[in-house]
């Protein structure tokens, strides 16, 4: 069974989106394209976004540090330090602060 090209897209955008701690309007300002861009690479309805506009969120995600790697059967995401430390910063900015007791 082939797996399709755009449940890989949906999976990477939601994958690498939620592990920055990004919204899909977030994602959206980083990556230069519209929120509702952003809502249809991650869902699998019928309309596709364009393939230069996947290349710029994926872009924006390789700049982070992350590297994607697709191939037929199998999509790999692998984050290197930079990345992971770019994702902190995300995952921490969201954070809200502790209350000391």
């Amino acid at each position: 069974m082939h797996v399709k090209q755009s449940l890989k897209v949906a999976v990477i955008v939601r994958a690498l989106r939620n592990a920055f701690n990004l919204s899909q309007i977030g994602l959206a300002e980083k990556a230069g394209c519209s929120r509702p861009t952003v809502n249809r690479m991650e869902t699998l309805g019928d309309a596709s976004p364009r393939t230069d506009t996947v290349d710029d969120v994926l872009r924006y995600f390789r700049e982070q540090g992350v590297e994607v790697q697709v191939s037929d059967e199998e999509v790999v995401i692998r984050f290197t330090k930079t990345a992971m430390l770019n994702a902190e910063a995300g995952i921490k900015e969201a954070s809200p602060p502790k209350k000391r007791t």
